[in-house]
This record gives C-alpha cells, structure tokens and sequence, in this order.
C-alpha cells in the first residue's frame, strides 16, 4: 500500500480557476452534482484544458436512471436543486456535459451498494 501512496499526489486548487496540468489522472467526487450545468461545464473545461492525451478523469457521482422510475437518489437531487443549484444527472446528462468539452465517455464502472458510478472520461 505504502507504495502506491508514494505514486499519488494530492494538490489543493479552485477548479474554477486553474488546475494542475499533466496529471496522469484527475478526480472529481460528489462534485459536478453540486453545480448547475453552465459551471459543471466551466469546471470540466478547466480540467480539460490541463489534462495531456494519456490523462484521465473520473467522476464519480450517482447516476440518476432514465426516465420515471423510482430511485433513492431522487431525494437528493431534490434537495440539491433546493439548496445550491446543483442536480444529479442521467449518463445522458453527463455525455452532453462531457461533449461541450471536448471529452468523451471511455466506461461507465457502477458500483450498486453504494450507489455510485464512475464515469471515465478521456479526451476526444
């Protein structure tokens, strides 16, 4: 383990601002649902604009399903449309976020007892 702690480093930034370039890979958790789309895509535009040909992003969120259909994350997009303007979005959502910055979908890796996703995303 201690090896691959030695691999990994963490830097404090504004993603709205600028973010460390040349990164082999960049994560953002619980992030993107706190943001409408117009500063979701600010913030994917940031990382873009650093990241190289080999770098890749992980978002990692909840993925609402499509269409009417119950699901427990449907209580906290209520409650994120409510108190900051964010929303928790459909793979659809995200591809139309993820495309308007020159960024493509690579896999979508859902891990169900959790109820997250990761969504991995590399330059187009």
């Amino acid at each position: 383990m201690q090896m691959y702690l030695e691999l990994c480093k963490t830097i404090a930034g504004d993603f709205f601002v600028s973010v460390p370039s040349g990164g082999d890979c960049y994560i953002l958790k619980s992030v993107l649902h706190d943001w409408n789309d117009n500063s979701a895509i600010k913030i994917l535009r940031n990382v873009r604009e650093k990241m190289n040909e080999k770098s890749k992003l992980l978002i990692i969120e909840s993925l609402l399903p499509a269409g009417n259909v119950s699901h427990p994350s449907k209580v906290l997009d209520l409650h994120l449309m409510a108190v900051c303007e964010g929303k928790e979005r459909t793979l659809s959502d995200f591809k139309k976020l993820i495309t308007q910055c020159d960024l493509k979908l690579n896999k979508v890796i859902t891990l169900p007892v959790c109820l997250t996703d990761i969504i991995e995303v590399v330059i187009s």
